[in-house]
């Protein structure tokens, strides 16, 4: 008796480790990128426009389909002042592909950073590491 309840002791930790996975598996249903690089710089002409630049993979075990990247343009105060979402090109994004993005938007004068959330097919969260936030060059 006193093996099976050492034995219960120690799988409780386990069991509890695994459903804080699930449980963070369930938040992000549309699987997981990670940003391998990202740039954020302002044009020179007088269009006023901000590039954005980077790199990503997928780096969840199932492939993404339809997998869209929303950039959160931040201002000084930490509030989102302009807001602009893209379709990445390479569509399913296979476990372990990378893929490049290049994209524009209007400049805001109070723009100071960018964060990186992402969704995939119907709109379901897409777990983003290093999301940001990315500094304006």
């Amino acid at each position: 008796m006193a093996i099976t309840r050492r034995l219960a002791l120690l799988c409780i930790p386990a069991l509890a480790l695994a459903a804080d996975k699930r449980k963070k598996d369930r938040d992000f249903p549309g699987g997981a990128i990670k940003l391998v690089e990202m740039v954020v710089h302002r044009s020179d002409g007088s269009d006023r426009l901000l590039g954005i630049d980077g790199r990503l993979v997928n780096s969840g075990p199932d492939p993404i389909r339809e997998l869209v990247l929303i950039f959160d343009v931040m201002g000084v105060d930490d509030k989102v002042v302009n807001r602009q979402r893209g379709k990445v090109d390479e569509d399913p994004l296979a476990p372990g592909q990378e893929s490049e993005f290049h994209w524009q938007m209007r400049d805001q004068s109070d723009a100071v950073e960018i964060r990186v959330r992402a969704t995939a097919h119907g709109d379901q969260p897409v777990k983003v590491d290093q999301p940001g936030p990315y500094p304006i060059e």
